[in-house]
């Protein structure tokens, strides 16, 4: 995970990879850290059942699931790739805007899911 972070880190911010012919392994880094949270769903499968508490393997799937699907929309430049020249500044920021949000919900729907498992495993409601 760390390591992916890093090339991610790298290919979004140092200057000689924000060229298109990158684009592909950006997507790519993004895609693999969308498949990161079914880490912690294979490692459930593994652990003995009294230490499951309340862990709902759906909510990290639909965490990666939304995050790839973000990815997705970067590869592809939606909608800008398929009307060329019909979207001004401002649609280009809102779907640069809608992008970051799907990121942010697939992050905090697998949090949500750890911190209620939590809660029910301290006895708080």
């Amino acid at each position: 995970m760390y390591a992916s972070c890093w090339i991610g880190f790298i290919l979004l911010l140092v200057p000689k990879f924000d060229q298109n012919e990158y684009r592909k392994y950006r997507a790519g880094c993004f895609v693999f850290s969308g498949l990161m949270s079914s880490v912690p769903a294979i490692h459930a499968l593994n652990l003995d059942p009294k230490y499951m508490v309340d862990f709902n393997e759906y909510m990290w799937a639909l965490g990666g699931i939304i995050y790839i699907a973000g990815a997705g929309l970067y590869a592809t430049k939606f909608p800008e790739k398929y009307y060329p020249g019909k979207f001004d500044l401002f649609v280009r920021l809102m779907i640069h805007f809608m992008i970051i949000f799907i990121g942010v919900i697939s992050l905090i729907i697998p949090y949500y899911d750890c911190y209620s498992s939590s809660c029910a495993l301290q006895g708080f409601s």
